[in-house]
């Protein structure tokens, strides 16, 4: 009977161990500035698409600089954007792991007349999924 009790025991501490051990898996994504991707930069037309239709679907710029060309001056604007995400993983009571992903990037529109004369952008490694953050060149 003794050694029935205490093989139950040791049983149930070893089993209460296993369910113990867990995995969790938690994230977070951080953003600063404002991300234009290649889908929003098609749709801005050289020649065609107006200062203010730029600003009404993009708002303000992060900078405007004005360029001095022989042929009179343009305008360009800069959206400026960076993603950072974290990942984390924890196996109880093991082991901890962790990632984190940096991208960062800008987004081009020269103007001429109030008018759009070229558009693109550029962006660093993906910061999630490398399908969100291509480049269109």
């Amino acid at each position: 009977m003794k050694h029935t009790v205490r093989t139950i025991t040791i049983c149930s501490l070893l089993a209460f161990s296993l369910a113990a051990t867990g995995c969790i898996a938690s994230g977070s994504r951080k953003e600063r500035g404002h991300y234009i991707g290649p889908e929003t930069i098609s749709r801005i037309t050289p020649g065609e698409t107006t200062e203010s239709w730029v600003k009404s679907v993009l708002g303000e710029p992060t900078t405007v600089t004005t360029i001095s060309n022989t042929d009179g001056n343009t305008t360009l604007w800069r959206y400026d954007w960076s993603v950072t995400a974290k990942a984390s993983s924890y196996l109880f009571p093991l082991a901890i792991a962790s990632a984190n992903k940096e991208s960062q990037g800008s987004a081009y529109i020269e103007f001429k007349d109030g008018v759009v004369l070229r558009a693109w952008r550029d962006s660093s490694a993906p910061a999630e999924d490398s399908n969100d953050y291509d480049t269109d060149e």
